[in-house]
């Protein structure tokens, strides 16, 4: 076992209860965690205040990562709640449907979910470091029936040439540019960078393209039942976005997201600078020189 399954067996110890990641977030605060300044300007966008909280959640989610390949399909359907248009259903049914997703709630809960009720999901994953966190994480998400496809250069080509005709959900992490090649848009009425990649791959598979969202919410005494907890996630999809050039598609997504996040901001995993005011503009400077843009 390397050290980073080690890690994530420890943190679902208590997979059940809140107990550790409360402790972590209260630890992390105490501590002086170097992004929580950072946390707290990108909730404060949004008129929240409850870093604590929003930061409770984050370690929950990743409590939940070590036990989540040995979940049954009834415990996994349990902690789902979808709130999914008919539309995206029969999108669905004629092949890949594109989302632009935020960093929110439990979304490799989300692709377990999705496999067993939906369709496989492939996506691309940014490769963090060290490597053994990276491959441990892509081998969690293999037990999904997922397709990872690492964000190194070449990813969009390599993430098209993999998509054929059949069901397929493609969600893709854009709430946050790494590519040096994002779009500026409106997100809680400030300039930020989001990335491009959601609508540009729907422009050129001529698919729609949809916005999830994640949030934590009470399950019932039946669902908590079945669920093996008292918390669960409601699964929202909007859409489909207008079709359009890809910087009309991203801003129109980008405004959708916008307001979900605004309904519920503790379930934004954001620690990183994601608005143009916080970015080191020397930084944003080169990624764009790389990119070409």
């Amino acid at each position: 076992m390397n050290r980073y399954r080690l890690i994530l067996k420890i943190l679902s110890l208590f997979p059940r209860t809140r107990t550790l990641a409360r402790v972590a977030a209260k630890l992390a605060i105490a501590t002086g965690l170097p992004n929580m300044a950072q946390l707290r300007r990108n909730l404060g966008v949004f008129g929240e205040d409850d870093a604590a909280g929003a930061l409770e959640k984050y370690y929950y989610y990743f409590s939940q990562l070590g036990p989540l390949e040995n979940y049954s399909p009834t415990q996994i359907r349990a902690q789902v709640i979808p709130k999914i248009p008919y539309s995206f259903y029969t999108h669905l049914q004629d092949g890949p449907v594109v989302c632009a997703m935020a960093h929110c709630g439990n979304w490799d809960l989300a692709a377990y979910w999705a496999n067993l009720e939906l369709a496989p999901v492939t996506t691309v994953a940014e490769v963090v470091q060290p490597t053994a966190l990276f491959e441990e994480f892509v081998r969690l998400r293999n037990q999904a029936n997922m397709t990872i496809i690492p964000a190194t250069k070449g990813a969009f080509q390599r993430l098209k040439a993999s998509l054929g005709s059949s069901p397929q959900v493609v969600p893709l992490l854009a709430d946050r540019d790494i590519t040096g090649s994002g779009i500026e848009v409106d997100l809680g009425g400030q300039r930020a960078l989001v990335a491009a990649g959601p609508a540009a791959l729907a422009n050129d598979l001529h698919r729609p393209l949809y916005v999830i969202y994640m949030k934590e919410v009470p399950l019932g005494k039946a669902r908590a039942s079945l669920a093996g907890t008292t918390v669960g996630y409601q699964l929202e999809v909007r859409g489909p976005i207008p079709t359009g050039s890809v910087p009309e598609q991203t801003r129109v997504w980008a405004q959708v997201l916008s307001e979900m996040i605004g309904e519920s901001p503790t379930d934004w995993h954001m620690l990183q600078p994601v608005f143009v005011d916080d970015l080191d503009p020397q930084r944003l400077a080169r990624a764009r020189k790389r990119a070409g843009t």
